[in-house]
């Protein structure tokens, strides 16, 4: 047995035997057990709170109640402080960049112009697809209306005369009809023979008198305007008019001339010829007609009348308005599709923070998708450390720490274990488990990310002024079911009702308000806090 486990043992006899004394007046009557080797202290009456119970196994003695942590050891891990989040901002657009608004180190809002892009085309993109909405809605609106006494009106027109062109389709050509033909056929041909036929000698002389004619008058004004051709004012003169006049007939007939003396051109005999094989072709196929093609056409033509003005009468079929009714909605959608690029062609700010990054310069076309800038907030820090599957049990999120910054050496900062990784990150041989701590201090001033820290956690409970560290021993349960510990007030003992909690060894955490830093409580404990290990160290 160790010598400080039979100083124990020997306090505890003294201790027994003394408060055995107090608590009767007198001799307390003792009992030695040889097989158990203790001391039996009579249990406690209901009557008289000042007398101890017994203890079995160990003799009872004072052991004076520790806070929550005095059985915790001080786990410490290093680290670099890092930024909590990034935000990437990304084009949702394809175009040309036109502005970067911001630099890297800036600071910007939510909401703030970071780039812009040429938003040109997608404005006229825009504005086709706001048109093409509203001829849809137009079209679905004139659907949706009843149909008016003239639109009936000009569908039941349309079906008579698509009815008479079917009775007179059939009925073939009138006798009129095919005269016309004919005589148009007569003249065409009379025509060309006229254009290939040499002019008469009649024709010719006439021609040739009047040509000169018509150049002996252009003579005489001519003589007439050169005596007045000197003065200003020669184009007012009548002699002036007179010699335009005389040239423009002189052209006439010298035209007519050459009309009646020349031979036909190549190109009007072929135009001739044309129009003789056109009015024959007319004529063969009035003769021919009515074919079963014409009457077919025709009664398709009734059929359509027909068809229309039934619609008319009818109006819409549900199928035409739910097509309508789907091309607005389609239009909507493009509508609002070309909005939002147009929109998306200014690239805001999502969050509010510091510009770490820009991938984009003026005049560099971007694609959808393309990473142009990333965001942070500089004041949103996180320390993340490895902690070794031995001490991980002993930690819990919304845990806090106290971190040390190598940087800045007169200041501790708090934190709070915002995350515990559920496997392990390490090689086979190291286990590991990275844990998150968000820096939680109100100003977090001249601390940067990438600077070396400390982090040192210690229990949660720590808070919680009403727990504390009894000896297991000190423990008793009532007949009522509750838990209490004997209490030394001055020269009695008070048992004090506890609610228990974890057992740590020897010792069991226990709340109650009635405790308090300094109480005893009749127990026993085989090693005091002071000989517990020494802090240990989270492996990084």
């Amino acid at each position: 047995m160790s010598r400080i486990r039979i100083i124990l043992i020997i306090v505890t006899i003294l201790s027994g035997l003394d408060i055995g004394l107090l608590w009767s007046g007198g001799p307390t009557s003792l009992a030695h057990t040889p097989e158990q080797g203790t001391v039996q202290i009579d249990p406690i009456s209901s009557n008289n709170p000042a007398v101890a119970p017994t203890v079995e196994g160990v003799q009872p003695s004072l052991v004076e109640i520790r806070p929550p942590n005095a059985m915790v050891d001080a786990l410490t891990a290093a680290g670099a402080i890092e930024l909590m989040n990034k935000q990437q901002v990304v084009l949702n657009v394809d175009g040309l960049v036109s502005q970067v608004a911001v630099q890297v180190g800036d600071t910007v809002k939510a909401g703030d112009l970071l780039i812009a892009l040429d938003a040109a085309e997608l404005a006229r993109a825009a504005g086709r697809a706001e048109l093409d909405l509203q001829t849809a809605q137009a079209d679905l609106a004139k659907l949706q209306e009843s149909n008016s006494a003239g639109d009936i009106a000009v569908a039941q027109a349309n079906l008579q005369a698509a009815q008479e062109n079917l009775v007179k389709a059939k009925a073939g050509p009138t006798k009129a009809e095919i005269a016309a033909a004919q005589s148009k056929l007569y003249s065409a041909q009379a025509k060309y023979s006229e254009l290939k036929a040499p002019p008469s000698g009649s024709d010719l002389d006439e021609a040739k008198a009047e040509m000169m004619k018509a150049d002996i008058e252009r003579q005489n004004a001519q003589r007439e305007y050169d005596k007045v051709k000197w003065r200003n004012d020669v184009g007012m003169t009548p002699e002036s008019a007179a010699l335009q006049k005389a040239t423009i007939e002189y052209e006439r007939v010298l035209a007519k001339y050459n009309r009646v003396s020349l031979p036909q051109s190549q190109s009007n005999l072929q135009d001739a010829l044309s129009n003789i094989q056109k009015a024959q072709s007319d004529l063969e196929e009035l003769k021919q007609k009515p074919s079963a093609a014409d009457i077919a056409d025709a009664q398709a033509k009734v059929v359509d009348a027909k068809e229309k003005l039934d619609k008319l009468n009818q109006g819409p079929s549900p199928a035409d308005v739910a097509s309508a009714q789907a091309k607005v909605k389609k239009a909507q959608l493009d509508l609002d599709e070309a909005k939002a690029k147009l929109q998306n062609s200014r690239i805001l700010a999502p969050v509010s923070g510091t510009v770490l990054d820009l991938s984009v310069s003026v005049g560099e076309r971007g694609s959808v998708g393309k990473v142009v800038a990333t965001l942070a907030d500089t004041h949103q820090l996180k320390l993340t450390v490895k902690v070794a599957e031995v001490d991980v049990t002993k930690i819990k999120q919304g845990q806090q720490a106290q971190i040390a910054i190598d940087a800045i050496r007169d200041h501790q900062f708090t934190g709070v274990i915002e995350s515990i990784a559920p496997i392990n990150q390490a090689d086979k041989d190291v286990v590991n488990y990275p844990v998150t701590i968000r820096l939680t201090d109100p100003t977090l001033d001249g601390i940067r990310p990438g600077m070396n820290a400390v982090a040192t956690l210690t229990n949660a409970e720590v808070k919680n002024t009403d727990s504390w560290l009894a000896p297991t021993t000190a423990l008793r349960k009532q007949t009522d079911g509750n838990t209490v510990v004997m209490v030394q007030r001055g020269e009695k003992y008070t048992p004090v009702p506890v609610t228990t909690g974890e057992t740590q060894g020897e010792w069991t955490l226990v709340q109650s308000a009635a405790l308090r830093k300094g109480d005893k409580v009749l127990g026993s404990v085989a090693s005091y806090m002071d000989q517990q290990a020494t802090p240990g160290t989270m492996n990084q």
